[in-house]
């Protein structure tokens, strides 16, 4: 749907915003500007699942407590706002890098699977399977396989580091 969604805006010849890409010189549809905004619409969920709720549970008292003294919006977001989510943050770039490694469809329809242009490794394995090269898609989907156990492995020490840092947090002293 994202991949459709995408070549429906911005395709150069029947795209809605065709005018504005051929107006600009873009080639997004076909090209690495493309296959990146689709990864991101396709992984942006992942990301705002584990920030959105700490941020909200947080709430702004921090946030307006920094600005009466005097912060601006980049000191408050660089000095209380991150720092408050950073391992939310790091969780899920963690799972958005797993995904992205993985995404299929949607770079599928943007790419076009162009190869030696436009093709990522998912779209390889794929290519290389169906032209009966087994041995090159099973290597590069040992590759697929391995960094999705290394980020499995960072996403449960990234639980942990967090699980411990809400343990100190809940055995601090209130002021």
């Amino acid at each position: 749907v994202v991949g459709l969604m995408l070549v429906l805006l911005y395709s150069p010849s029947h795209g809605l915003l065709a005018w504005l890409v051929n107006s600009l010189g873009w080639k997004i549809i076909f090209s690495w500007p493309g296959i990146v905004m689709a990864t991101i619409i396709v992984t942006f969920p992942f990301m705002a699942r584990e920030v959105i709720p700490l941020l909200e549970e947080e709430g702004w008292e921090q946030e307006e407590a920094a600005k009466t003294l005097g912060a601006n919006d980049w000191q408050v977001f660089w000095k209380v706002t991150l720092p408050s989510v950073r391992w939310a943050a790091l969780y899920g770039l963690i799972l958005t890098t797993a995904r992205a490694l993985g995404e299929f469809g949607a770079v599928s329809v943007v790419s076009g699977n162009i190869r030696g242009e436009t093709q990522t490794l998912p779209l390889f394995v794929e290519d290389a399977y169906k032209q009966y090269h087994t041995e090159l898609a099973f290597g590069a989907a040992m590759v697929l396989g391995g960094v999705a156990i290394v980020s499995l492995l960072l996403k449960l020490l990234v639980e942990r580091l967090l699980e411990h840092d809400r343990q100190l947090t809940r055995m601090a002293p209130e002021e």
